[in-house]
């Protein structure tokens, strides 16, 4: 386990890695939700936090939102250190 790891929630690591292991990848919310299993209002309460944050980005496509990790410097360090 790594010192970040040991700093952020079971849940909001789970969906982070979803994220860093699929750096292309669009994501709906309850397609997140599964792939990370964890609960969809979780993954709700963790995806707003994670765009907040600017560590991932939201896409409307018509009324549908989907989600992608924002590739960066921060999220390059932030997955070296998971």
């Amino acid at each position: 386990m790594t010192i970040l790891s040991s700093l952020i929630d079971a849940k909001t690591l789970k969906i982070l890695k979803t994220f860093l292991n699929n750096p292309k990848s669009l994501f709906h919310l309850n397609n997140l939700a599964e792939s990370a299993s964890v609960s969809v209002s979780s993954t709700s309460r963790i995806v707003a936090k994670l765009v907040k944050n600017k560590i991932i980005e939201e896409i409307k496509i018509g009324k549908l939102s989907v989600y992608k990790i924002i590739e960066n410097k921060e999220i390059k360090k932030i997955k070296r250190l998971l």
